[in-house]
């Protein structure tokens, strides 16, 4: 038996083998913790979690916040969060005078990622390739929308208008789409959150310990 972690996968293993069973069994993540509320602002904080690089189109969205700075200031506070290309974002940031609607986290683990966590309003990925993002299962396990591009295993856990919002890699405009249309409707915003929380549940320990011990048990 092959065990993949999204259709996806199991798809492209059904190209390359000669009919073994290939099952799905989800990506484990932990149930969620309490957290400390961080911002009372009214703003909406998004959250972005990930290596600092082109690839994860963080500097795409760096590229639409600063075109339309002026009407995000005061409503959007976008939160970074990782290691890579950190010289080039900070000085870019302060190049373009976006201290006021980005803030540069570092790299976050522990109980200040928990805190981020918590605290955001949305997690957003404009990322250009992905398997199956561990941020985006952690960011939906604490109820958080998910803003995002349909790569890899993404659409599998984000759907469009339920959870989240997809919009496609290097597309701007369709990010700034996106933002426009989440941050203006606080509806939308506990809708989808709500429905992440229920589209995780496949995805924590318990669950994914009873489809693993039936496997095991089908194959002995």
């Amino acid at each position: 038996m092959i065990v993949t972690l999204s259709e996806s996968w199991k798809n492209y293993f059904q190209t390359i083998t000669n009919g073994p069973q290939i099952r799905i069994v989800e990506n484990i993540v932990a149930p969620p913790q309490e957290g400390c509320q961080l911002w009372n602002d009214g703003k909406c904080h998004l959250l972005f979690l990930g290596k600092v690089c082109k690839e994860k189109g963080i500097f795409d969205l760096l590229d639409v916040i600063r075109k339309h700075k002026m009407e995000f200031e005061g409503k959007v506070v976008l939160h970074i969060g990782g290691n890579g290309m950190t010289n080039e974002l900070t000085g870019r940031m302060q190049q373009d005078e976006l201290r006021d609607i980005i803030v540069y986290e570092g790299f976050v683990l522990g109980t200040q990622k928990i805190d981020l966590l918590y605290s955001c309003s949305a997690f957003i990925l404009p990322s250009y390739t992905e398997g199956l993002p561990i941020s985006i299962l952690e960011s939906m396990s604490y109820g958080k929308p998910i803003l995002a591009t349909p790569v890899g295993g993404i659409p599998e856990i984000v759907k469009q208008g339920e959870n989240g919002i997809l919009f496609q890699p290097g597309d701007k405009e369709a990010i700034y789409a996106a933002l426009t249309q989440f941050v203006c409707d606080k509806e939308q915003q506990k809708y989808m959150g709500k429905k992440s929380a229920v589209m995780i549940e496949p995805h924590f320990p318990n669950n994914v310990s009873k489809k693993l011990d039936k496997l095991y048990r089908e194959l002995l």
